[in-house]
């Protein structure tokens, strides 16, 4: 019988097939083709990335970087039609901190000394 150390995966070689095996479970990766910068500095999107996406003409993108890479998504409007979702007391007491210097308000943040 094994003991619980010796079933544990040695690194990084077992332990690599295990993560990549968990990310292509959790992150499924889509191909998509490569596309280059204009002069102007844009990109075209072909109509396998448009598709993919749902994205249309006027469809706002979002541009996340992340290290060396930049990750496009389509914005989701729906996440900014919130409503109700702040205490109602929330302008009196913005107002009441407003109120405050903002060396004060910092220092309470701990942001200056």
């Amino acid at each position: 019988m094994q003991s619980s150390l010796e079933r544990i995966p040695t690194f990084p070689k077992d332990l690599l097939k295990i993560l990549v095996k968990l990310l292509k479970t959790i992150v499924p990766f889509t191909y998509m083709p490569e596309t280059t910068v204009t002069r102007g500095g844009q990109i075209t999107l072909t109509k396998k990335i448009r598709e993919h996406l749902g994205i249309h003409v006027g469809d706002a993108l979002m541009i996340n970087i992340t290290g060396e890479s930049a990750i496009i998504s389509k914005r989701d409007p729906s996440v900014f039609d919130k409503h109700d979702f702040l205490p109602k007391e929330f302008d009196s007491i913005l107002g009441k901190h407003r109120k405050r210097p903002a060396k004060t308000r910092l220092q309470r943040l701990g942001i200056v000394s």
